[in-house]
């Protein structure tokens, strides 16, 4: 798999151990703006992957990167109580949120792809809510 675009092709996708995982180039972002535009970015990307998998088993094979690929979370310093997602949820390691959803579907085997895709598009959507946000 080629270089995915997430600003000027900032991240990989690698395979390890048989998956695909993605792996973040870019710096730690210098605001939250940036960060959540690298976030949104991620999971634009992750949303395009999925939409072009036509396997379960090339579906299931893409691991999101966690923390290490998350805009806000290398923004804050993986510190979960200055991000805006704590502001709005008030817990941490973005429970609370699709992506907890988009974690227990994706672990759970043999779980439905749409489970896995529409909690993918959950947690861009709900991203995309802070842009508004953060201009203010």
């Amino acid at each position: 798999m080629d270089n995915f675009k997430i600003q000027e092709n900032r991240g990989l996708v690698r395979i390890l151990h048989g998956y695909y995982s993605l792996v973040s180039l870019f710096a730690d972002p210098t605001s939250a703006e940036e960060g959540l535009n690298l976030s949104i970015e991620k999971w634009d990307f992750m949303l395009h992957y999925y939409e072009n998998q036509k396997s379960y088993e090339m579906f299931k094979r893409l691991y999101d990167g966690r923390n290490k690929t998350c805009g806000l979370c290398r923004f804050h310093k993986n510190d979960c109580q200055k991000c805006m997602i704590f502001g709005k949820t008030g817990k941490t390691n973005c429970r609370a949120t699709p992506y907890e959803n988009y974690c227990t579907c994706y672990i759970e085997v043999r779980r439905p792809r749409e489970d896995i895709f529409n909690y993918a598009k959950q947690e861009l959507a709900f991203l995309k809510t802070f842009k508004e946000e953060i201009k203010k």
